[in-house]
């Protein structure tokens, strides 16, 4: 099979799901305060006016994979107890 952007994005996609999955069927609060408290990005920039390096790509790219598992595992939830 070759690898191609889509086959990628494809593999990602499920991985999300899964552990979205996961974290829901859990429902571990220390699990929840571990996505919550990583799921956004915090500047401690000392110099306004310095451009992001490529490590602050990575860590706003992880910060918002970490948000979107935590968003699907929240929707997860909420359609079981909605029924």
């Amino acid at each position: 099979m070759t690898v191609t952007v889509e086959t990628l994005e494809g593999r990602l996609l499920a991985q999300r799901k899964l552990l979205a999955r996961i974290v829901a069927e859990i429902g571990s609060e220390r699990l929840d305060r571990f996505l919550s408290e990583r799921d956004h990005l915090e500047a401690h920039e000392e110099d306004p006016g310095t451009s992001p390096d490529s490590g602050y790509g990575v860590e706003a790219a992880l910060a918002d994979e970490l948000h979107r598992i935590d968003e699907e595992a929240d929707r997860i939830r909420r359609e079981h107890a909605a029924g």
